[in-house]
């Protein structure tokens, strides 16, 4: 009944939490448009003709461009693959607990509850990327590398599970190179195997991995030409980025205590279990989970970590904390039953994870107003509104523009996205030259988003329209501006159906128009500043 019951209040959580943070954020229109194009027959692109690895969820962006293929759209696709992601993700917490709790049914469960309270991990598994279903394939592997008691490894298995990981997100070599070091070095088995069986170990770990990821990484290199993604070049930053890295982590303590005095709690009692054959075996996963954790840790700090909402970087370690944090639970509770009556024990216990879920669910709900805590991370209520407002901007672009216009912008998602349009990405993530060889530092406190194109680069490249990050304001609230940018002027559309209504002759998306375009623009309905819309052109060129 128990078991049946935390099933129950796990789901109500979970739906609660989603209908709270739930949306697609602009990153994911990438992806989304990668997959568009492979659907489409050219091959996954940004641009067709330009074969630049802007993504870095391969595997991810294949499936949402296989269900696209069959007629499903990329933000319906891609939250069912989430939902799916945080279940499959719930069940290896489960899987892990049980491992390292004892056999009641009840223990396992505890994980998923704690997991359907983070937003980090809610919000992650339904905002359109593969940050969840990543966690999910390292959390899998895990498993498969520490068998239940009695149980035989699968390490063939475990390797292809990090490939797996590996083709949802870079960093899953990070967690295949954490177990690598648990076989390897044999430095949490108290009984140390032969050199022999080790290197045999290591080698089907390293095999499954081959399997999974070779073919993968010799298809890059022959579609793309490289080695590693084009977004590398971006995101890799400077020794700096410790700094902000380091700020980044202390944010995510601040916000969620609870998940760190857990996940720590997890760790020190777990060794603290008496030194038996099942005893060692459970320490040995402890160490496994506690390794990763760290080793991904200290690469969240190289990198500087992220500034989406509900730091979107911690979620793929947030299933180990909360294995960490069932652990915690087990061990007090069974400390108190040896010194109080059952019931105390309980109430205890029930108090403790209650005050766990609302803890960790009102950072949500901060954001979700817009409440910002981080000079870093962006609050949700933001990022939903830019994407919304992106996703208007873009299709007000693809009723007024031409089919071949091409456009500059940094915001390289929902609006490159919706307007169809030949794009080059300011930010570089979807463009070589700005990633690689010549660039402008661009917002230093922004991981992620370090470089922009310069001037020279996108006057070379001549674009019909220049947006840069998209500015979209009430027609009297923009006046006549001297240009920045040679041989282009200043120009507006109307927006219609933007987020919370508004008046779509006033209210605009402004860029710079190339001057030799200036009467092409106007037959298109594209106004000066101050000129009231005519309503829209002819040729609506909407899905």
């Amino acid at each position: 009944m128990l078991p049946l019951l935390l099933f129950a209040i796990i789901c109500a959580l979970y739906v609660i939490h989603v209908r709270l943070v739930h949306f697609v954020c602009d990153d994911a229109y990438i992806t989304f448009r990668y997959a568009a194009n492979l659907a489409g027959g050219e091959g996954p692109v940004y641009n067709p003709g330009e074969r630049v690895e802007g993504y870095t969820n391969f595997l991810w962006m294949a499936l949402i461009a296989a269900a696209m293929k069959g007629g499903a759209t990329p933000e319906r696709a891609s939250f069912v693959l989430g939902v799916i992601s945080f279940l499959a993700a719930a069940a290896g917490t489960a899987a892990l607990a049980r491992r390292l709790t004892g056999p009641h049914p009840a223990w396992p469960l505890l994980p998923a509850l704690l997991l359907a309270s983070l937003g980090p991990v809610v919000l992650w598994s339904v905002c359109g990327l593969e940050t969840v279903a990543f966690a999910a394939a390292v959390t899998a592997a895990i498993v498969a590398v520490h068998p239940k008691n009695g149980g035989k490894e699968n390490l063939f298995c475990a390797g292809l599970l990090y490939g797996v990981a590996s083709l949802l997100r870079p960093e899953g070599v990070i967690f295949a190179g954490a177990a690598g070091i648990v076989i390897v070095a044999g430095i949490f088995d108290g009984n140390r195997r032969a050199a022999w069986e080790t290197v045999r170990r290591a080698v089907r770990l390293a095999g499954g991995f081959a399997v999974a990821f070779l073919p993968f990484l010799l298809w890059r290199r022959a579609w793309y030409g490289d080695w590693l993604p084009n977004t590398f070049y971006v995101k890799a930053g400077g020794m700096e980025r410790i700094g902000v890295g380091i700020h980044y982590l202390l944010s995510f303590a601040r916000e969620y205590p609870a998940v760190v005095v857990f996940a720590l709690g997890g760790i020190v009692l777990g060794f603290l279990d008496d030194d038996t054959g099942e005893q060692r075996a459970r320490r040995r996963l402890l160490s496994h989970i506690t390794l990763a954790a760290l080793l991904y840790t200290v690469y969240v700090i190289r990198v500087g970590g992220d500034y989406m909402a509900l730091y979107r970087f911690i979620v793929p370690i947030l299933p180990l904390t909360a294995v960490l944090g069932a652990v915690a639970l087990h061990r007090s509770y069974s400390l108190l039953r040896t010194t109080t009556r059952e019931p105390f024990a309980m109430t205890a216990l029930v108090a403790v994870t209650a005050a766990f879920a609302a803890a960790s669910f009102e950072p949500s709900t901060a954001s979700a107003r817009g409440e910002r805590r981080s000079d870093i991370v962006v609050p949700l209520k933001v990022m939903k509104t830019n994407t919304a407002v992106w996703i208007a901007a873009g299709k007000a672009l693809r009723a007024r523009s031409w089919p071949d216009a091409v456009i500059a912008t940094t915001a390289a998602g929902a609006l490159p996205f919706y307007s169809g349009l030949e794009t080059i990405d300011q930010s570089g993530l979807n463009d070589r030259h700005t990633a690689r060889v010549e660039w402008d530092r661009w917002l230093e406190n922004k991981p992620g988003h370090g470089k922009r194109a310069t001037r020279a680069y996108i006057l070379k490249r001549s674009p019909d329209m220049i947006i840069g990050h998209p500015r979209v304001a009430l027609a009297s609230e923009i006046g006549v501006e001297t240009s920045p940018w040679p041989r282009y002027i200043l120009r507006s559309i109307p927006i219609d159906n933007l987020p919370g209504g508004g008046d779509a002759a006033e209210t605009r998306l402004f860029f710079w128009l190339r001057r030799d375009l200036a009467r092409r623009g106007e037959e298109h309905g594209f106004l000066p500043p101050g000129r009231p819309s005519t309503g829209p052109p002819g040729g609506d060129r909407s899905p």
